[in-house]
């Protein structure tokens, strides 16, 4: 795993040289870099070209140091990431006659672009964020895996392009502005995170997954962005017999161990996180049947206070069925003192409360081992979550009478939220709150956390004003920026509308590209990088994601049981307590960590003055946030946290 970043257009190594330094905690082991100015020609104006690479050892660690090139060296790449399918690719590279220099997976990049060009991106099959210059053709090419696994941030300013694995390295060029994107902002409180391609910052932006971006100095327009892969969701077609069960448990079953064992390709001590789950233990399960010796396993508690949090005992389980090599650390983890530490590692403003554990249990994991699997992406893959299950009901609910609901919908803002891990009457509170609405606001309205009428209590007349709606911007084709109204279905809110057809099956492709993308994945990344820990996730890859698209809902979910087509594939090889336990997810126990532990650092930072000071918020309506929650009429730890983060990140970065 590595930390990338670049420019094109500045005559400034020094710049190339901080960007690179700033990513150090991606990649300790070493750095390169590659910085040429073309001088003017008959053809082209004087281009300066930087690329920079902090490099975890992995792979090859003798002769795979970065950047790489091809034969003649004149096509060059920094790459961040892991291509499974590396060895068969350098196979018939050489069998077509490219000469190779290292036993890394980096350098097939060079040589499949040698042959296809842009399109290269189209035969790699991992995690990957790659920027490649031909200088011949005087082009940069920046890619972004499918699935969007690894990062990739850009940003054109004063006819310059910047790029890097993380925003800190583009914030070291210190003339581009900070300025607040108000949309991000909004959406960020809305749902924790700020969504792709949008970032906080106004002229920054995230490379969607699945698309590549071009810089070719030979073209008027400069930069454009194309989309190379996406998701085809096949919805069962029940006038033709449909394969049945078994077919897809067979399948599963091949494409999972074929997974597994391919991302265990490493030459540095290799591990996985162990939280007692389903999907984390068939991981685990799968790399000990495939592995020659005993996997190495991390898993943290918390103290007796918050012990409901725990699945200890259910990974002790797994790791005695399997013979690991198990770690189990028992946390009771300050907070409010490693905080500003976890803000400044993503750059913008996250509220994901799970970012605390895994955190801490990379932290732990790198101890041991440089590499470590998990199982983030079952959920989504396979049917994981209780609001599935919401949403096959709500389409019966829907057709009760109106009068009905909107009675359910008024007693059911009464319900408590009681802030546990298994939080049943929450989840039942916004099933009858949103059962007036369409399925694809219903839908979205489980995933966010503020209402509008929340919004209307908490905004200031000022930052509603910045919020009038219009068309979300997406990646144009032609000037490589954001334009308004040519969204074409990428932007964020638009993805909520393909459930329109009141389809099930378009669920998982809503999750994949909103949630888990820009929410659990950029966890993950940032997390264990900031630990310079390379994180796996077996269940992300594209032959297992393309596969889950054909899988019908009805064998992900069936009845009110979840997961149902992985049960039924790991009945006999996890033990029954895995198999049969209620869905936790990996919560932290915030409700009483913004009551206790946070509370004076949430009085300092979230006072009335500094509320006032930063214009967003009616000081009234965050009082009364605050109120509500601590007399318990209602859980807002989730916004709360989101407000301290936020203030927190401004403190770090404005």
């Amino acid at each position: 795993m590595c930390g990338i970043c670049g420019f094109v257009g500045l005559n400034d190594e020094q710049l190339l040289k901080r960007m690179t330094a700033s990513l150090i905690h991606r990649g300790p082991d070493e750095e390169g870099f590659y910085f040429t100015h073309s001088p003017l020609t008959a053809h082209h104006s004087p281009i300066s070209v930087g690329l920079g690479i902090r490099r975890l050892k992995v792979i090859d660690l003798e002769t795979g140091s970065q950047p790489i090139f091809n034969e003649d060296k004149s096509v060059v790449v920094v790459y961040n990431g892991e291509i499974y399918n590396y060895q068969a690719l350098s196979k018939e590279l050489r069998a077509k006659g490219h000469q190779f220099y290292t036993k890394s997976d980096t350098e097939v990049i060079v040589h499949l672009y040698e042959d296809y060009g842009s399109e290269c991106v189209k035969y790699l099959r991992g995690m990957f964020a790659f920027a490649l210059w031909d200088r011949k053709k005087q082009l940069l090419l920046l890619a972004r895996d499918q699935i969007g696994i690894k990062p990739l941030y850009y940003a054109e300013f004063k006819s310059n392009l910047f790029f890097a694995s993380e925003l800190k390295a583009i914030l070291q060029y210190e003339e581009i502005p900070r300025q607040i994107n108000f949309r991000a902002l909004d959406l960020y409180l809305t749902h924790l995170y700020v969504p792709a391609p949008l970032t906080i910052f106004e002229k920054i932006y995230k490379l969607l997954p699945g698309h590549y971006l071009v810089w070719s100095a030979s073209s008027a327009e400069k930069i454009k962005i194309e989309k190379y892969w996406d998701l085809e969701i096949q919805i069962p077609d029940t006038r033709y017999q449909i394969p049945d069960e078994r077919f897809y448990v067979e399948k599963l079953r091949e494409l999972l161990k074929e997974t597994v064992e391919s991302h265990l390709v490493s030459d540095v001590p290799l591990g996985a996180f162990l939280s007692g789950g389903l999907d984390s233990s068939t991981v685990v399960a799968l790399m000990s049947e495939v592995s020659n010796q005993p996997v190495k396993t991390f898993t943290i508690g918390y103290g007796n206070k918050d012990s409901s949090f725990n699945e200890l005992e259910k990974a002790k389980i797994v790791a005695r069925k399997f013979g690991c090599e198990h770690h189990e650390y028992i946390l009771e983890p300050k907070v409010t003192e490693f905080l500003p530490k976890l803000v400044e590692h993503f750059d913008e403003p996250f509220a994901d409360s799970s970012m605390i554990p895994t955190y801490l249990v990379s932290k732990v994991s790198r101890e041991k081992v440089t590499v470590a699997l998990t199982g983030i992406g079952g959920d989504e893959l396979f049917g994981g979550y209780p609001r599935y299950v919401g949403a096959k009901v709500s389409l019966l609910y829907e057709r009760s009478p109106l009068f009905f609901r909107k009675l359910a919908a008024s007693l059911g803002k009464n319900l408590p939220e009681t802030g546990k891990s298994r939080d049943w009457s929450g989840r039942i509170k916004r099933f009858l709150i949103a059962g007036n609405l369409s399925f694809p606001k219903r839908y979205k309205s489980w995933v966010s956390f503020l209402t509008p009428e929340l919004k209307n209590r908490l905004y200031t007349e000022e930052f509603k004003s910045s919020l009038t709606p219009h068309p979300y911007p997406s990646p144009s084709r032609g000037e490589g920026r954001l334009r308004v109204g040519e969204d074409k279905g990428e932007g964020f809110a638009n993805y909520f509308a393909v459930l329109d057809e009141k389809s099930l099956e378009k669920i998982f492709h809503v999750d994949l590209k909103t949630y888990l993308v820009d929410d659990l994945l950029c966890m993950a990344d940032r997390m264990s990088m900031a630990n310079s820990l390379e994180l796996r996730v077996p269940l992300c890859d594209i032959r297992l994601v393309e596969f889950s698209a054909q899988v019908p809902f009805s064998l992900k979910v069936r009845g009110f049981t979840m997961k149902y087509l992985l049960k039924k594939m790991m009945a006999e090889i996890l033990p029954k307590e895995i198999i049969q336990q209620k869905k936790m997810g990996f919560m932290v126990p915030l409700r009483r960590w913004t009551a206790e532990e946070m509370n004076p650092l949430i009085e300092e930072y979230l006072s009335e003055r500094v509320i006032k000071k930063r214009g967003y918020f009616q000081p009234e309506g965050i009082n009364w946030l605050f109120e509500q929650h601590r007399l318990k009429k209602k859980n807002f730890a989730d916004q709360i946290y989101a407000l301290l983060v936020l203030e927190t990140w401004q403190r770090l970065f404005l």
